[in-house]
C-alpha cells in the first residue's frame, strides 16, 4: 500500500494479536464507537487471528493512532469496510483520508471494491463523528447506493440501525445490478453477523432493492 507523506501515520497490516500494538488499536477503537455499535475485543481478536478480519493500523511517533477492520466477502470482489477509527485527539487531520486514498489505489489495481456501512449523522450518540465520516467518504470518492434501505444488526437488546451503503472506488458506470446488491447484503448478514437467509431483518433490507441501483 502506498504510504502517506509527513505528519500522517505509516499504515501496515497487523496479524499478530499478541503484539502490544493490538491493544493500542483496541484503545482507539473503544474511544470511537458507542458500546452497542462495537464488537467485543475477544471477537475482534479471534477474527484477526483466524484471518476473518484484515486489521490495518497506522503508527505515528511510535504509537498506534488509527485502525481499520476489513472483511473480504467469500468468493467475490467485494470486502466490507467494517470499522475505521482515529485517535480522538488527531481527528480532522487527514489520517482517514490518507488511508482511503491508499486503499483506493490498491483496489483499482486489483479490480476490487469496498462496501461501507455509514451511520446516519442525524441520529445516534456520536453525531459529530458520524457527520465527519460521511463527509470524508464522499470526499474520497465513495458513492451511495440510492434507494437501498439497509438495516444493520447490532447487539441484542438494541434496535437495528438504519445505515447508508456506499461503495469505493467508483463502480462501473455508476450503477450496480440489483441482484448483485442483494447478494452482497445477504453475504454480509451471513458472514459478518451470522444471520440466516430467512432472517426477517435481512429480507426487509433486500426485498425492495430496485433492478438497477444508481450510485450517487
Amino acid at each position: 500500500m502506498p504510504q502517506p507523506r509527513d505528519n500522517t501515520p505509516r499504515f501496515e497490516i497487523l496479524r499478530d494479536t499478541a503484539l502490544p500494538e493490538f491493544r493500542e488499536a483496541m484503545r482507539v477503537y473503544s474511544a470511537s464507537f458507542p458500546v452497542h455499535e462495537r464488537r467485543d475485543e475477544g471477537t475482534i481478536e479471534r477474527r484477526v487471528r483466524e484471518g476473518f478480519y484484515r486489521m490495518h493500523i497506522g503508527r505515528l511517533d511510535g504509537r498506534v493512532v488509527f485502525l481499520a477492520l476489513i472483511h473480504e466477502l467469500a468468493g467475490t470482489d467485494f470486502a466490507l469496510f467494517d470499522y475505521m477509527a482515529t485517535e480522538p485527539s488527531l481527528r480532522s487531520r487527514g489520517i482517514g483520508a490518507a488511508f482511503l486514498r491508499a486503499m483506493a489505489e490498491d483496489l483499482k489495481k486489483s479490480g476490487k471494491h469496498l462496501i461501507l456501512e455509514v451511520e446516519d449523522p442525524a441520529s445516534g450518540e456520536n453525531r459529530e463523528e458520524r457527520a465527519r465520516r460521511l463527509k470524508l467518504f464522499r470526499r474520497e470518492g465513495a458513492r451511495e447506493m440510492k434507494g437501498v434501505r439497509y438495516l444493520m444488526p447490532v447487539k441484542p437488546g438494541y434496535p437495528p440501525e438504519a445505515m447508508t451503503l456506499m461503495i469505493l472506488p467508483q463502480y462501473s458506470d455508476r450503477t450496480m445490478p440489483g441482484p448483485l446488491v442483494r447478494d452482497i447484503i445477504t453475504r454480509i448478514y451471513r458472514e459478518v453477523y451470522g444471520r440466516d437467509p430467512s432472517d426477517p431483518l435481512l429480507n426487509s433490507s433486500i426485498n425492495d432493492i430496485p433492478a438497477i441501483v444508481i450510485l450517487v
